[in-house]
């Protein structure tokens, strides 16, 4: 999407930052802070952007970045999921597979073509 209009261009820095900080630096009062707008705002136009809540949005891109380092690289899925921001590989795994529908193993395996 394009970031037409004063209200996108306003929270355009905010979209920007929770697209490519990945470990959750900043919450998302901060974030709206540095838009010069409030939280509530923030959210309600973020949501109206992206169709995502922040948090829902922070997830699917660190899982879509999760994907890339299962397929991509050899390192271990405990690795993977402490460079994405993932203090708990249980909670890890756990929203892995509420975004992708199967495990981090599994989404490695297939993938790879290593299943069956």
């Amino acid at each position: 999407k394009s970031l037409k209009g004063e209200k996108f261009e306003r929270i355009s820095e905010g979209i920007s930052y929770l697209e490519h900080d990945t470990e959750q630096k900043l919450s998302v009062g901060e974030i709206a802070t540095l838009c010069n707008v409030s939280e509530i705002y923030f959210r309600k136009i973020f949501k109206e952007y992206t169709g995502f809540a922040p948090s829902q949005y922070i997830q699917e891109v660190r899982i879509n970045m999760a994907k890339e380092l299962l397929t991509n690289t050899s390192r271990s899925i405990k690795e993977i999921a402490f460079e994405l921001g993932y203090e708990n590989k249980d909670y890890f795994f756990t929203a892995f597979r509420k975004v992708s529908g199967m495990t981090p193993a599994g989404y490695r395996k297939m993938t790879r073509g290593e299943g069956d």
